[in-house]
């Protein structure tokens, strides 16, 4: 397969889901039939992360029974997007694989599981920023977590010293192998064409952050990510939220006092640093964007959610104000969405591509797009479903 005239007509993508394909490409010849092991790929994918969420829930909710945990994890995998995208090669089904994986390894490995666990947590992380370089922000999470972690228990640094080493050696490598895919795969690309998609195209974006108008696409780009993965999630998202910064709070005081840390600590502070590092890099990278679905962009953040779904399902079951706080969640969302859509007919956006916001897209009339009723239709919408989602979760 010779991409080079495919892609000189893009931007520099990583080279990570190429690893995976390469030996179905190599063993088929046919595309059709390269495509769909492909898709089968996915689908095994999928099924493993089902047993993975499961041992998660174990591991960090024991209250929850067998059966229980069968549900949480069932429910967290038929996430719509993980459906929609399952079905096709792009980035995403594998990356929410990583994602649950990387969760899995980092409980194993504040559990000290040993040195194994330690280099394959940072394999795994290293490979998620190579198939999708906007997943820096759950490496740098993992890294966070993982010194924390070394500094409160001695016994771990030697863990956490090869997680480190290993990290390092992997990311160089990506780099010596990102420039040869460069030079074979992308050598007829412009230098600037080339830097949209890396850091050359980032720095530039950040640049413009400290305008006025920076200052304000980014707030709303911020909002509007918040707005799709609160409806797209049916509302977990928000109890998830409230998981992390509770775990997080629990966790600097435990510092502060020189008390226990538990290992829901770490793992609620490390949910948050992702979700909102993972939040910052879509904004940021979005603002300059004129269509619709730049200011509610879901594809970037996508493969947080099946975990959050998980932890958000737990909240919400603990919660003994889960019908106070569902209507606060939605008259939260239905505030963004008016502001949401007072920014959208003040630059007069019209153009949104649903599998951009696949989460949200239901309502989208493709032939005749109204920014107007589809804020409104899907405010109501996602609302209806997060009290709708509170009252199953807690029958």
């Amino acid at each position: 397969y010779d991409w080079s005239d495919m892609t000189a007509l893009g931007s520099y993508y990583s080279f990570g889901y190429g690893l995976l394909l390469f030996p179905i490409l190599k063993f088929f010849s046919d595309g059709i039939l390269a495509y769909r092991a492909a898709i089968v790929l996915n689908m095994i994918l999928m099924c493993v992360s089902l047993f993975l969420l499961q041992s998660i829930i174990r591991e960090l909710f024991p209250e929850e029974s067998g059966v229980q945990r069968v549900f949480i994890s069932s429910a967290a995998v038929l996430y719509p997007s993980w459906i929609f995208y399952m079905q096709m090669t792009m980035t995403e089904a594998l990356l929410m694989f990583l994602m649950v994986l990387t969760v899995r390894l980092l409980i194993l490995l504040l559990r000290n599981s040993g040195r194994s666990v330690a280099a394959g947590l940072a394999v795994v992380c290293a490979y998620m920023y190579c198939v999708h370089m906007r997943t820096l922000g759950v490496m740098v999470a993992c890294v966070i977590v993982v010194c924390l972690w070394a500094i409160e228990k001695p016994q771990a640094r030697k863990q956490a010293l090869l997680f480190l080493l290993v990290l390092l050696a992997a990311i160089t490598m990506a780099y010596i192998f990102k420039r040869y895919t460069v030079a074979e795969v992308f050598p007829n690309v412009s230098s600037k064409r080339l830097a949209h998609n890396d850091y050359g195209g980032f720095w530039s974006k950040i640049k413009s952050v400290f305008t006025r108008s920076g200052i304000i696409h980014i707030t709303a780009g911020i909002m509007g990510k918040i707005f799709y993965l609160g409806l797209a999630s049916f509302g977990l998202f928000y109890w998830a939220m409230g998981w992390c910064l509770k775990g997080t709070a629990e966790l600097v005081r435990a510092f502060k006092r020189n008390e226990e840390k538990k290992e829901t600590g770490y793992m609620s502070l490390f949910l948050l640093l992702a979700a909102i590092s993972e939040i910052l890099v879509c904004a940021i990278y979005m603002a300059s964007d004129d269509n619709v679905d730049a200011l509610i962009y879901g594809r970037y953040n996508d493969f947080l959610v099946p975990v959050l779904m998980v932890t958000g399902i737990y909240a919400l079951r603990r919660s003994h104000y889960f019908l106070r706080f569902s209507l606060l969640w939605g008259a939260v969302s239905g505030v963004m969405a008016i502001l949401l859509f007072i920014l959208v007919e003040a630059e007069k956006r019209t153009r949104i591509r649903g599998y951009m916001v696949v989460g949200i897209c239901y309502l989208i009339n493709r032939d005749n797009f109204d920014p107007h009723f589809y804020f409104a239709a899907t405010w109501l919408m996602g609302a209806g479903m997060i009290l709708l989602t509170a009252g199953f979760v807690r029958l």
